[in-house]
């Protein structure tokens, strides 16, 4: 026989209603570690794959072996992994999960993930853009690149 539920808060919390969103993307228990573990993972799947793309690395290997060198270049190609950017001026958001420079084609990229829920995508593309407006003027400069953005989406040709 099945027992009645009492209360549709979440199980986890206690705090909001148990939803599909709630528990994915909102939960103030599952935020801390889960969020964090799983945004790390895209992040390291991505930075392998840009590095073996950029021939940094010769193999890909699985994301939950993958630990990323703080920086990897090659005489083309320089990548930084959660690392903090020193600029000549100081900068409030200069610590991206990924900075990729291609020095020969002169441009860049900042990724900084966001896994947010269908519903915030947008704001999510936003906040980032907004949040490193600084870094990517005073890199512009100082690489003296020809194009540098915040990344937001991916593809296999992906050059952001």
């Amino acid at each position: 026989m099945k027992q009645a539920i009492a209360t549709d808060l979440c199980r986890v919390c206690n705090l909001k209603p148990e939803t599909i969103q709630h528990i994915t993307t909102a939960c103030s228990v599952i935020a801390p570690k889960e969020y964090l573990n799983r945004h790390n993972d895209v992040a390291k799947i991505v930075h392998s794959h840009l590095c073996h793309k950029s021939h940094l690395i010769k193999e890909i290997p699985p994301y939950y072996k993958y630990n990323p060198s703080s920086v990897i270049e090659n005489e083309s190609t320089k990548i930084y992994w959660d690392t903090l950017i020193v600029t000549d001026k100081q900068i409030l958001h200069n610590k991206p999960d990924i900075l990729y420079i291609n020095k020969t084609g002169k441009y860049a990229f900042v990724i900084d993930f966001a896994v947010p829920a269908d519903s915030n995508i947008i704001n999510a593309y936003t906040a980032k853009v907004t949040k490193y407006q600084d870094l990517l003027y005073e890199l512009k400069r100082i690489y003296d690149l020809k194009k540098i953005e915040v990344c937001h989406r991916f593809s296999r040709k992906t050059t952001c």
